[in-house]
């Protein structure tokens, strides 16, 4: 192990919290996010995450509480996510397939055992990974991480539901921009094509007439050759002769 590994390793995880309430929802949304700008996540990245752990948190929001755990790992360098509970709770289709749009590395497993209405789970865990950079993780402080995280103020249902708006707009912005990104290139690629389109029509009828002018001048070379060779050879007996036409030029065949 490297130093580097063992140094993460004897830090421990970054938060430990419980879900059981609406409010831990709300505080786990505002928490993954801090802890996202923390590791170097970009923004885009920070609401993805905020926004799969509220959609997750929310789904599986149940009296006894879910176990969330946010570390740092090593080989390689990721932001890891682990939400764990003990009973017969069971993510919806619909919320697995959201998250594993936003965050691709995300994986359930339910407990062992063949799962009927007589015989529910008893347990399961959902781990998300997010790839870090290994300079943001060597420099991450968790004292610093932790600190964030200490709620300065009670939060409401209208503080997340603010926050969400925010998200929101920033994302349309950007999606936006991006749009707007796409149509210039757009733009650029059908005047780049049409040009292309209008040399290799240019190409195209140039070489057509290089290919008739060598034609003709091939005809007119031939022709040539064919006034310097004599109509007919003189009849010698015991002598069979033959003659020959070698071009002084092999460009203009004369």
């Amino acid at each position: 192990m490297n130093a580097t590994a063992r140094h993460h390793r004897d830090r421990g995880p970054l938060l430990v919290t419980a879900v059981g309430t609406e409010h831990d929802v709300f505080a786990l949304r505002r928490d993954a996010k801090a802890i996202a700008q923390a590791v170097g996540l970009d923004e885009r990245d920070q609401v993805r995450l905020a926004t799969a752990l509220s959609e997750l948190g929310r789904d599986l929001l149940r009296p006894a509480a879910m176990t969330v755990v946010f570390s740092v790992q090593q080989q390689p360098v990721t932001l890891q996510i682990l939400l764990q509970w003990g009973d017969d709770r069971v993510p919806s289709s619909e919320s697995l397939t959201a998250v594993t749009r936003l965050l691709p590395r995300t994986r359930y497993e339910a407990a062992p055992g063949n799962f009927t209405p007589s015989t529910p789970a008893s347990g399961g865990r959902i781990e998300i990974t997010c790839p870090l950079s290994e300079l943001a993780a060597r420099d991450l402080k968790v004292e610093k991480v932790r600190a964030l995280l200490k709620p300065s103020s009670p939060t409401s249902a209208i503080d997340d539901l603010q926050a969400q708006t925010r998200d929101l707009m920033a994302a349309l912005q950007e999606a936006h921009a991006q749009r707007d990104e796409l149509e210039r290139l757009n733009e650029e690629l059908t005047e780049t094509n049409a040009g292309v389109m209008a040399l290799y029509a240019e190409l195209t009828v140039e070489h057509k007439d290089v290919v008739e002018r060598f034609g003709q001048e091939h005809e007119l070379a031939l022709a040539l050759q064919r006034t310097f060779l004599p109509a007919t050879l003189p009849q010698t007996p015991g002598t069979e002769l033959a003659v020959r036409y070698l071009p002084a030029a092999s460009m203009t065949e004369i």
